[in-house]
């Protein structure tokens, strides 16, 4: 290939540049000028991509390649290095998601025409899993290993199953919409997640459906037309939908670029008001079993405008008391603490302020 940058390439080397070094911006950032230079820039868009849950940045680092005119074995080599890399990377001392990286992989090939890699993504996403409870640790706090194993291994199957649908529904197929809308009406044990994090069945089920997916999602979340499903995973859904709606939660920014980020734009204005009218139902009919896990605090901790609604605020202060297990101080707590949250920390002298700790599950 010639050593000399495409016009389209050029375009997207720098949009991808600009978005990975913010200093690029200054006089004496040099952008990638040979061709093995522009690889090596695309390779780390990708592995950001991989490890971010970045699907603009995987978007582009396509469009990129495609542009470079890298394909049959190179292209495989340069996908297996992304996906290697992405899968060493420990950057901020945090573990990179070896499931993501899996699905995204397959996802980029197919994207590029893979017709082999769209396959195995479909096999992923309708794989017919057998449900394995959570096992309960013996006499003296410790596990059965095999039945420990088990458990870790169906949980690492759902994920993979669950991020499938996710790509698929990216990639355009409404078909994976309708199945990820399916398999959250099921009560499978540990598909619920847990606090904020959006599940990757409902982002699947606004990336293919649109408007239509939100009003599914929405009425999902109210007991009067959820068809019978658990209370439990009626909240889980009311739980991501609200870190998705709320964009002025801190953790929103780190997501405006990731899949969250993209479909959080397509929501529409009056989400909040929808969210908290389904939170005063739910909280109606919230079972002493469900305070055990704090997921509805969790919920009414992300609705934006809550506290700020007189309904959805009489239902939250009604939950005080509810809890009867020994975390019912905490759990009264965590209320006080959504109503009225603790002023931030104003700077010392001599330096900023320290960030407070973060909350453990079980406190909020």
């Amino acid at each position: 290939m010639s050593m000399v940058l495409k016009s389209s390439l050029t375009a997207v080397l720098a949009a991808i540049f600009l978005a990975l070094c913010p200093a690029a911006r200054a006089a004496e950032a040099k952008a990638p000028a040979s061709l093995e230079e522009q690889l090596q820039v695309l390779s780390s868009a990708l592995v950001e991509s991989f490890n971010s849950g970045d699907w603009e940045m995987l978007e582009l680092v396509a469009d990129g390649v495609k542009a470079a005119g890298l394909k049959g074995p190179d292209l495989e080599v340069f996908a297996l290095t992304s996906e290697r890399d992405a899968a060493l990377n420990t950057a901020m001392g945090m573990w990179p998601d070896k499931n993501r990286i899996l699905v995204w992989g397959l996802a980029f090939r197919a994207k590029l025409g893979g017709e082999k890699a769209l396959a195995a993504l479909r096999e992923k996403a309708l794989a017919k899993l057998t449900p394995v409870e959570q096992p309960k640790p013996a006499k003296g706090g410790v596990f059965n290993p095999e039945e420990y194993k088990a458990w870790s291994k169906y949980q690492a199957d759902l994920a993979v199953r669950n991020t499938a649908l996710l790509a698929l529904a990216l990639l355009g197929n409404k078909d994976a919409g309708s199945t990820a809308w399916e398999t959250l009406l099921k009560a499978e044990p540990g598909a619920g997640g847990w606090g904020l994090t959006a599940s990757p069945l409902v982002l699947a089920v606004l990336a293919a459906e649109g408007e239509a997916g939100w009003k599914k999602l929405a009425g999902f979340c109210s007991p009067a037309e959820g068809d019978g499903a658990e209370f439990g995973r009626r909240v889980t859904v009311l739980a991501s939908l609200a870190a998705l709606a709320n964009t002025d939660r801190p953790a929103s920014h780190a997501q405006a670029f990731k899949v969250e980020g993209k479909l959080a734009k397509t929501l529409p204005a009056d989400a909040g008001a929808t969210l908290r009218a389904a939170f005063v139902k739910l909280a109606e009919k919230l079972p002493e079993a469900e305070t055990a896990n704090f997921s509805i605090l969790f919920a009414a901790g992300a609705i934006p405008g809550l506290t700020g609604d007189e309904a959805a605020l009489q239902a939250l202060k009604s939950l005080k008391g509810r809890c009867k297990t020994g975390a019912a101080g905490q759990w009264d707590k965590a209320i006080d603490r959504i109503i009225s949250p603790p002023p931030a920390k104003q700077p010392a002298a001599g330096g900023p302020a320290k960030p407070d700790p973060v909350p453990q599950k079980e406190t909020f």
